[in-house]
């Protein structure tokens, strides 16, 4: 077969037999080791958030076990953090040999956040290959991650795996990515598509975008994408599946699961995974409110949805920096505290005092802070790791 990639790739064949028509499941975004809010589970001692992407990882592949795919695809962001804990790994990397040990065969490509800024650093995916590529089961797991495109052939399919790379290396391996004659051809890619809103103005770390021209090619069968958190169609045979839980207010009222497909009919079903409620609020104006009458006013808005467990977010706007400061806190807290966590957004009326000058509004300190996070360059350390270290300490200053 030629090679028709700059880069050099690496051909595994594998005469695998399966069931006709090839039935896939495509998933991404796991993000797998990823924390929030220092909020503990009683019963497992584990970080709340942690354990509910744990648990959503491993419904997925409860569902998909009784699916009974022939081939499943993992778009990228397995793990959460190029160096995930031992608990992350044996969850992540024990899913994956569930899914082998039944017969499916596993390719799973490295996105940003599992794909190192520096060499030295090392990738989850090289312990992975080291820990469980010896034969038996684990052999139906493929890992593509070491910056060069891979393409594995299973039957009569073809599967394109352009794992997480420089941006101009990546540019150059999907212009290269061309279709196998004969054979249905499957692309494999984690990064984002400029088409969507959401890219448009993005800054993420280590992040990759695509042009339409990227993504709309003749030849290739299905595209799965990963990166974007919402299942979206980008063309009609490319797909984000979508992550497996939300993990910001921007996900909200976004489904999550991931994608069976039927490779020769073309027919798909999208299966979704319960997961953790999030919510936003009917916002409150408290320009003529007073410390107290902000508590009654926070207090229905939560009597009006279940908040119990859930993530939730408030708005309030026009109240006066003395009136905020002046609040009860432990009121508050007794309102607040059934949620998960409950972030209150005040936006502060302008006074006499400003000058007649309007000043940007105080969206709370996490919020500030990820503003200000945006522009700065971490290096050598582990970006989101340290984010979420800073948010969590804001979080909790805060609430007090």
């Amino acid at each position: 077969m030629t090679n028709t990639f700059t880069h050099p790739e690496v051909i595994s064949i594998l005469n695998r037999s399966f069931s006709c028509p090839m039935k896939i499941v495509h998933l991404a975004d796991t993000h797998i080791g990823y924390s929030r809010y220092n909020r503990i589970d009683p019963q497992t001692g584990l970080n709340v958030r942690e354990k509910d992407v744990y648990d959503a990882f491993n419904r997925a592949v409860d569902m998909i076990l009784k699916i009974e795919p022939d081939v499943v695809i993992h778009a990228g962001d397995l793990f959460d953090s190029v160096r995930p804990t031992n608990r992350a790994l044996s969850v992540g990397i024990g899913g994956l040999l569930r899914l082998a040990d039944a017969g499916i065969e596993v390719i799973v490509i490295s996105g940003n956040h599992s794909t190192p800024r520096l060499r030295e650093t090392g990738s989850p995916f090289r312990l992975m290959e080291r820990e469980i590529i010896r034969g038996g089961a684990a052999d139906r797991v493929h890992p593509i991650f070491k910056g060069v495109p891979e393409t594995i052939i299973l039957e009569d399919t073809v599967f394109h795996g352009i794992p997480h790379m420089p941006p101009e290396s990546f540019s150059e391996a999907v212009r290269s990515m061309m279709p196998e004659a004969g054979l249905k051809n499957v692309a494999i890619m984690h990064a984002g598509y400029i088409g969507l809103r959401a890219f448009r103005n993005s800054d993420e770390s280590n992040e990759i975008l695509l042009k339409s021209s990227d993504i709309v090619r003749d030849g290739f069968d299905y595209i799965a994408l990963g990166h974007y958190h919402e299942l979206s169609e980008v063309e009609k045979n490319a797909y984000y599946s979508g992550s497996t839980e939300r993990f910001s207010f921007t996900e909200e009222n976004q489904k999550k699961g991931f994608i069976e497909l039927d490779l020769e009919t073309m027919e798909m079903e999208f299966h979704s995974l319960p997961t953790r409620p999030m919510m936003t609020l009917r916002p409150i104006d408290a320009k003529l409110l007073g410390p107290g009458d902000v508590v009654k006013e926070i207090r229905e808005r939560v009597e009006e949805r279940e908040i119990e467990g859930a993530m939730v977010r408030l708005r309030i706007e026009n109240t006066g920096r003395e009136v905020w400061q002046n609040i009860d806190r432990q009121a508050l807290l007794s309102v607040t505290s059934p949620a998960l966590d409950f972030t209150i957004e005040p936006y502060f009326a302008e006074t006499e005092g400003d000058s007649g000058v309007s000043t940007a509004p105080f969206r709370g300190f996490v919020r500030e802070f990820e503003d200000y996070y945006r522009g700065v360059s971490v290096e050598r350390l582990d970006r989101e790791r340290l984010k979420r270290m800073v948010e969590d300490y804001l979080s909790r200053v805060v609430s007090q």
